[in-house]
């Protein structure tokens, strides 16, 4: 029975150790899924990252040209309005012209 308890204790010892084994190798595994997580994650906060700064530029650009096109409308508006006014009073002077005609014998 002694021999039979002695195999047994081997057997055991065996596994124990296979299973020991096992456990580093699957830590191990781990070890390494965690540092490509870990890369992975990264990498990917560097592209967000880029992603908002490069939104930032694309909305920077828009602004900066909306407030140029804001100004020139201005700028047309302004010139718009000065060439109505002396259309008016080139008008005006023409009306004033033909009246002082019609005056004349």
């Amino acid at each position: 029975q002694l021999a039979s308890q002695a195999s047994s204790l081997g057997t055991f010892e065996k596994k124990v150790h296979e299973l020991e084994l096992r456990i580093c190798e699957l830590s191990s595994e781990l070890q390494k899924a965690t540092a490509q997580n870990n890369k992975s994650k990264q990498l990917l906060e560097e592209q967000r990252q880029q992603h908002r700064e490069q939104l930032a530029a694309a909305d920077e650009k828009v602004r900066l040209l909306l407030g140029a096109r804001t100004q020139e409308a201005a700028a047309l508006r302004r010139e718009l309005t000065e060439s109505q006014s002396a259309r008016h009073k080139a008008e005006s002077l023409l009306r004033q012209i033909d009246r002082d005609i019609a005056t004349i014998p």
